[in-house]
């Protein structure tokens, strides 16, 4: 099952990186409406990105302690709630779950008026952009994170998850602050796409709701997680030595900022430069933030 998941992975990443170049091929030639190609495309990595995820879940619900990360996080007296957790319990599967809701956020994102709303240009770059920051995931989920590296010889038994994740937090923190870092990827490309091809302001409109539901999750990640660690550990105040808390308060902040300055490009017609760089930087700092822990 590993060597199924990883070469999933794999050929994920070669479809990636062949769609990023097409689309870029199709730039350079002058004609962004090739790119349509790209959506359908994109799909396909979509559904291998959902395949390899569902291996995952599936070895980690049977205990499948082959997989090393199932060993790491998982024994036989875990209940099934963290079992599920455990999905991203450590830093391999975290990025897979970010890669995932990634995928699933650009194949959703094509399906939307918002999307077909942008010009054939702006489209374009989007996905150039797009499959670039798509690579880059997938590049270290199959290179330097793999999460289906296999424990040789397999154990009995795995080691079991940290006694401090077994707690309801676990549940809904995690996967709530990698949604809303990973839904930021829309807005982040789609400015940029706009930028080059002209179209500096459509894009806001186009990604409002993104940019909204980004933030939202963002939030509640954030409020859980301080509430976690506050109620787990009593460090003295919910932000004063979890590095994790404070790392994800700063993309919420440019986030926030960018909610503001976006109603002020709408209404004035103005900070068209502006939105741009604080929305690319948002999404900076959430991989910044997410490496820096």
């Amino acid at each position: 099952m590993q060597m199924t998941a990883y070469i999933t992975m794999l050929f994920a990443l070669i479809g990636t990186l062949f769609l990023g170049g097409w689309t870029g091929a199709a730039l350079l030639a002058g004609k962004p409406e090739r790119a349509s190609f790209s959506e359908r495309g994109h799909q396909v990595v979509t559904l291998l990105v959902l395949f390899a995820s569902g291996i995952m879940l599936w070895a980690l619900v049977t205990r499948n302690y082959a997989f090393y990360s199932v060993f790491m996080h998982v024994d036989s007296g875990l209940e099934l709630a963290y079992v599920i957790t455990a999905f991203w319990a450590g830093s391999e599967g975290s990025l897979l779950f970010w890669e995932l809701c990634m995928a699933l956020c650009g194949a959703i994102f094509a399906l939307t008026p918002g999307y077909r709303a942008l010009s054939e240009r702006t489209r374009a770059y989007f996905w150039v952009f797009f499959f670039v920051v798509n690579g880059f995931f997938l590049l270290m989920l199959t290179c330097w994170v793999n999460p289906f590296t296999q424990a040789v010889p397999t154990p009995a038994e795995g080691r079991g998850m940290n006694p401090l994740l077994r707690n309801p937090g676990m549940i809904f923190h995690p996967p709530l602050l990698l949604l809303g870092y990973a839904m930021y990827v829309i807005p982040a490309c789609a400015a940029l796409g706009g930028a080059l091809s002209g179209q500096t302001r459509e894009w806001i409109s186009a990604t409002r709701n993104w940019s909204i539901l980004s933030w939202t999750f963002l939030t509640a990640g954030i409020i859980l997680g301080g509430w976690w660690s506050y109620m787990e550990l009593g460090w003295g105040g919910y932000w004063a030595w979890d590095p994790v808390e404070n790392a994800s308060l700063i993309p919420w902040c440019t986030g926030t900022a960018f909610l503001h300055t976006a109603i002020v490009g709408a209404r004035r017609n103005a900070l068209a430069r502006t939105n741009i760089a604080v929305m690319g930087l948002t999404y900076v700092l959430c991989v910044f933030g997410t490496y820096l822990v």
